[in-house]
């Protein structure tokens, strides 16, 4: 086995793998990439595999929360993810949705200019490049009832070569093994924390507030709040999914099943 390599294994959970959920071997994966992000790898230091499948994911869970608008604003075309949604697609074998989204993206570049208003602009509220854009979303639904990314994602996940399966137990030392094999560990901390964006600072804040482990980052989306419509981020805690809204000068913290407010903190800002 090879680590920090782009052909190192695949890693996921013996559990997730028995279950009959196909959400479960494709969250795993995310989890593991998450951890392995988290540690400070780059992007060439982790397995293809894992980035097809995750990429995959995200694009899923995107259009899913918000529309093919939404994944084009939270993504900004950025690069390599775009190149990873693409293959991902490809190598799922989810090849009419791989035909969409290159529709979708010719939609966009038919925008010229305003495609980077859009991006530039408030997602919330009258958008008519976000309303234009979703004409591929009810495309989307159509195609995923007979094409369905989720299953595919989880078929070429348990049946890929690259598969190593570890009990749930054992996945941090995973991690762990190929965090300690970076000859600049110390440094690439210090720098991560140093250029950290101030919401996820806010974050790591509400987290350690209630006791909670924060594990990942999940896609973020609007939520009504005293009758106005704020950006939420969602992230999965040791306590489950959870999110925070920033507001008035406040970090809000919310359990994300129940919606019920946990804590609030003062913003830490970006001063």
């Amino acid at each position: 086995m090879r680590i920090l390599a782009s052909d190192d294994v695949v890693v996921v959970s013996q559990e997730s793998l028995a279950d009959s959920d196909p959400s479960a071997v494709i969250e795993s994966n995310v989890s593991f990439v998450n951890a392995l992000r988290g540690e400070h790898l780059r992007q060439e230091e982790i397995s293809r595999n894992a980035w097809l499948s995750y990429y995959a994911d995200y694009y899923l869970r995107q259009v899913e929360n918000g529309g093919f608008s939404q994944f084009l604003y939270n993504s900004k075309r950025a690069e390599p993810g775009m190149t990873f949604v693409r293959q991902g697609l490809d190598a799922i074998g989810a090849r009419r949705h791989l035909v969409l989204l290159k529709e979708g993206e010719s939609l966009a570049d038919s925008l010229g200019s305003r495609i980077r208003k859009f991006f530039s602009s408030g997602y919330f509220g009258k958008n008519t490049e976000r309303d234009r854009l979703d004409a591929i979303t009810e495309s989307f639904y159509r195609l995923n009832e007979t094409e369905n990314i989720e299953q595919l994602n989880a078929a070429w996940l348990k049946s890929n070569p690259k598969l190593l399966a570890v009990p749930r137990a054992a996945m941090r030392e995973q991690v762990e093994l190929r965090a300690r094999a970076l000859p600049d560990r110390g440094q690439r901390e210090a720098v991560a924390r140093a250029n950290e964006h101030v919401w996820m600072k806010n974050i790591r804040a509400v987290c350690a507030a209630a006791d909670q482990e924060l594990l990942r980052l999940n896609a973020g989306s609007g939520y009504m709040h005293e009758g106005k419509t704020v950006f939420a981020h969602h992230f999965s805690t040791d306590k489950g999914h959870h999110f925070m809204i920033e507001v008035d000068g406040q970090s809000m913290l919310f359990d994300g099943t129940t919606k019920q407010r946990i804590l609030a903190l003062p913003s830490i800002s970006d001063s």
